[in-house]
């Protein structure tokens, strides 16, 4: 006996709708250490045990937040400041876990022979721009009676600031960045 065409159809639709693929949740993060512990929950097989289908995408920090915004991601870690930031350009989020905690280690880092702040006039920094780090620095600027102008900012990512820093040192070139 022929089955109908359209009943096959009909059950190999069913089939495929029974066995189709869990949603994956793609979630996008960086070099910070309390966001790293997503790689370790993927290797330890928690999102496994607890039936999640995740895929991790590792970015630099602000090409995490840029992946967010124009959709390629369901998720970002990124700090409450670029949080905020995100919500003002339109990419509308939700803080739903708060994973790292920040309470006073935010630090600016100079080469020999700058010893406060007002040493940074007319001398290079570097700070991943528009993220929390050059917050940070605009705001001890300003607290120091200097304006970001008065000093050179050199887009420097998050992950690339150890390495640069021994570099750094003998050029003047001087990151600013958090120490976690």
């Amino acid at each position: 006996m022929k089955m109908p065409k359209i009943l096959l159809a009909a059950a190999m639709g069913l089939a495929a709708t029974l066995y189709a693929e869990k949603p994956v949740l793609k979630i996008a993060y960086s070099d910070w250490p309390g966001w790293t512990a997503w790689e370790i929950a993927d290797k330890k097989g928690f999102f496994k045990k607890h039936d999640v289908n995740v895929k991790l995408e590792w970015f630099e920090y602000g090409p995490s937040m840029d992946a967010f915004a124009a959709k390629k991601v369901d998720a970002v870690g990124v700090a409450n400041g670029d949080a905020m930031v995100l919500n003002a350009t339109g990419a509308r989020n939700v803080t739903i876990l708060i994973n790292d905690y920040s309470n006073g280690n935010d630090k600016i880092v100079g080469a020999p022979g700058i010893s406060s702040i007002k040493d940074l006039k007319g001398k290079k920094v570097g700070v991943e721009i528009g993220c929390l780090s050059h917050a940070l620095l605009i705001n001890a600027l300003l607290k120091n009676g200097l304006k970001e102008s008065d000093v050179t900012l050199v887009n420097m990512p998050t992950h690339q600031r150890s390495k640069l820093w021994k570099v750094a040192k003998s050029r003047q070139l001087l990151p600013g960045f958090r120490i976690p």
